[in-house]
């Protein structure tokens, strides 16, 4: 074994998880001296006896280029979030979402969090409804109140989900949200609406987005590995390469809760501890105008090094250019590389811009480290 080919699906190649998993492959072959390759799609040859990492979330996407590789005589290890409706004779890394929603849950209620809504699942998907199942599963385990509108299904756009829900908010002390987006704009809808997060409000996000962590109040978020991911697929495919009479394994990762300001400390929980998916009718959750504006907010923190951290933080605390290139400690030449390069990244034209960018979502100096 001398190589590995990773293949992720196109629709996700710019997201950070993605670049985190891959970082996580490239990481672990290195330390074993393997190369990587890097594939867009199966349509290679000479692929027979090899070793390719597929990551990937739609169902139909999974299932094509899973059957496409096998066909060239590859084995496949696929990072996903489900084992249920893979196909057969695939390696899988699984990354477990609904055991950490009820995690969650339990530490909400050891919180005295007893009225607890589900926000923004897009039931025409399965994992969505599988995350709607986990957590009814768990509001029945702690004997909480539940009823129908306990789950706030989106409905085409954050704003308009958030609306759903806006005349019962105060019907709810913690919100559990299926993703960073979703939570991210309820807390800031909820607080514009006069809600306090979290003595009013509770609410816990999934994904570990860089603009959870970088705005105020930071947000407590139920994150996935994607790094340990990538490393953990190269190390069971090395091992399954010695061992070729294994023809199925799954290797699931649990996930973390990451503590924020959303919720303050929470206690340990007490609660007891994918078929190919139809696409159709599901919500175009990435087409929101929203959705769009916190993702450009995200990656372009995301892309940021620290040096570009500190010139947002020397713009966000009132400092003027000269003043910023020299808390960074760099020339005027490099602050004036640095500044076009952070307007291009963000899209801004102005200096004013880029600070206006910034606190639309409350982003904060002190939390650009």
């Amino acid at each position: 074994m001398e190589k590995i080919y990773f293949c992720g699906e196109e629709a996700y190649l710019q997201s950070s998880w993605h670049e985190e998993a891959l970082n996580g492959v490239i990481q672990a072959a290195k330390r074993r001296g393997l190369d990587v390759v890097i594939l867009r799609d199966s349509q290679e040859a000479g692929l027979d006896g090899e070793n390719v990492i597929l990551l990937g979330f739609s169902a139909s996407w999974i299932a094509r280029q899973t059957a496409a590789f096998q066909k060239l005589g590859a084995r496949v290890m696929l990072i996903c979030m489900e084992e249920d409706g893979i196909p057969d004779r695939v390696h899988i890394v699984e990354l477990d979402r609904v055991r950490a929603i009820r995690d969650v849950m339990g530490r909400l209620h050891g919180a005295g969090r007893d009225r607890i809504c589900l926000f923004g699942p897009d039931l025409g998907s399965v994992s969505d409804r599988e995350r709607v199942t986990a957590f009814r599963k768990a509001a029945e385990e702690s004997s909480l109140p539940l009823g129908e509108r306990e789950v706030y299904p989106n409905v085409g756009s954050l704003e308009e989900t958030y609306q759903t829900i806006r005349g019962e908010l105060s019907g709810y002390n913690a919100a559990l949200c299926v993703n960073d987006y979703l939570a991210l704009y309820l807390m800031r809808r909820a607080m514009a609406d006069g809600v306090w997060i979290p003595d009013d409000l509770m609410v816990v996000g999934c994904g570990n987005m860089p603009l959870g962590r970088m705005s105020r109040p930071t947000l407590t978020t139920i994150t996935l590995d994607y790094l340990e991911a990538g490393r953990q697929a190269v190390e069971a495919l090395i091992y399954l390469d010695k061992h070729p009479e294994i023809i199925f394994s799954v290797h699931t990762m649990e996930s973390r809760i990451l503590i924020g300001d959303s919720t303050g400390e929470l206690p340990s929980g007490h609660l007891r501890s994918r078929t190919v998916e139809n696409e159709t009718g599901s919500v175009r959750f990435f087409e929101d105008g929203a959705v769009l504006d916190i993702m450009g907010i995200n990656d372009f923190l995301f892309s940021c090094d620290p040096t570009d951290r500190a010139i947002l933080r020397a713009f966000l605390s009132g400092k003027r250019s000269s003043e910023a290139a020299d808390a960074c400690y760099i020339s005027q030449t490099t602050f004036k590389k640095r500044m076009s390069r952070l307007l291009v990244k963000s899209k801004t034209a102005s200096r004013s811009e880029l600070v206006e960018f910034l606190r639309r979502w409350k982003v904060d100096a002190t939390l650009l480290q």
